[in-house]
C-alpha cells in the first residue's frame, strides 16, 4: 500500500480499512483553489453532475499544457510542440492549493510547481486535509 489516496473512495470496504491514514494528494485544500472551483462549476453545468476528483483535474491542466505547448509551436511536430511546452510560465493549475501553477522549460520537464501535493487523513469515510507538503532543506532552517 503506498501513500495515495487513489482507490479509497472505490467502495465503503477501502475507506473502512484505511480509517485513520494520512496520505498524499493533489487536490487542494476544499475551496481554495479558484481555479478548480471554476472548472468544478463548468463540469457541472456541462455534464449536470458533480465532481471532486483529483483525475479530473490532472486531465484538465494535461490538456490545457498540450493545447498551449501546441498553440506555441512553430509546426506541428514533437521537437516543435515540446519547444512550446518549454515557453509556459506561470500557468494556473486548476490541481493543487491556490499557489500551484505549471511551468516548463528546458531541462525542467516537471509541470507542476508549488502547492500541489497536500497531507490527508482519512476519518469517518471522508478526506481530511491536514496541510500542504512544503519540503525544506537543511541550509534554509533556522539553527
Amino acid at each position: 500500500m503506498g501513500t495515495a489516496f487513489m482507490f479509497y473512495s472505490n467502495s465503503n470496504k477501502w475507506a473502512e480499512g484505511l480509517e485513520g491514514w494520512h496520505g498524499v494528494d493533489q487536490l487542494g485544500e476544499d475551496g481554495q483553489n479558484p481555479n478548480y472551483e471554476a472548472m468544478v462549476r463548468r463540469f457541472e453545468k456541462r455534464f449536470g453532475r458533480k465532481t471532486r476528483n483529483v483525475v479530473v483535474a490532472l486531465a484538465y491542466d494535461t490538456a490545457r499544457a498540450a493545447i498551449h505547448g501546441i498553440a506555441n509551436a512553430k509546426i506541428p511536430i514533437p521537437r516543435e510542440v515540446r519547444d512550446g511546452l518549454d515557453r509556459i510560465r506561470w500557468m494556473p493549475a486548476t490541481n493543487g492549493g491556490p499557489s500551484c501553477y505549471i511551468q516548463f522549460g528546458p531541462g525542467d520537464h516537471k509541470g507542476y510547481k508549488g502547492d500541489f501535493l497536500t497531507i490527508r487523513e482519512l476519518r469517518g469515510g471522508e478526506l481530511r486535509f491536514d496541510g500542504y507538503y512544503r519540503p525544506e532543506w537543511p541550509s534554509n532552517r533556522a539553527v
